[in-house]
């Protein structure tokens, strides 16, 4: 298999993972405080939220790096500015489908908040810890080679040196 493309399913699990966890959290924390009678059964219905979620981090390209370098990773700021908007962007979604479907009652909307914050700032970490397992396990690493002279050369090398992921 391609590293890349690997790389990028690792990537994928990671964010699935992380915006069920951001929801199954999400719901446990408001069933503790008590504030509503709902059930953590009612929330099941809402599982196609990963894939809202990892189709707009697609579009966003998050998991192919740069049109003109698809194995080239964003920079990590541009990174979770593109994570965020798409996990806001999601749970906006969401809220408008529940809404205008009236398929709400059994939702709260405090969830939807929740879970969409700490999907925004969750996401990134989920993604540096899936890195972090794939380079401690040497997989989806691609090789590369540093070509250049004097300071260009030395500056190619440090940028990827600085960078191993």
């Amino acid at each position: 298999m391609n590293t890349g493309r690997f790389r990028a399913c690792c990537l994928w699990l990671a964010d699935v993972i992380g915006i069920l966890l951001s929801w199954f959290v999400a719901v446990n924390a408001y069933k503790l405080t008590g504030f509503g009678d709902y059930h953590t059964a009612d929330y099941l219905c809402v599982w196609p939220i990963a894939l809202v979620y990892t189709t707009l981090n697609a579009v966003a390209r998050l998991y192919h790096g740069r049109a003109t370098y698809p194995s080239l990773p964003l920079a990590p700021v541009e990174e979770f500015r593109r994570i965020v908007l798409s996990a806001l962007a999601t749970h906006v979604l969401v809220m408008a489908f529940l809404g205008f479907g009236h398929r709400a009652e059994g939702i709260s909307r405090v969830v939807l908040v929740a879970s969409g914050c700490l999907t925004a700032l969750t996401g990134q970490p989920f993604r540096d810890l899936m890195r972090k397992i794939l380079w401690k396990l040497n997989l989806g690493q691609i090789p590369a080679v540093a070509v250049g002279d004097g300071r260009s050369g030395k500056l190619a090398l440090d940028t990827l040196e600085s960078n191993p992921y």
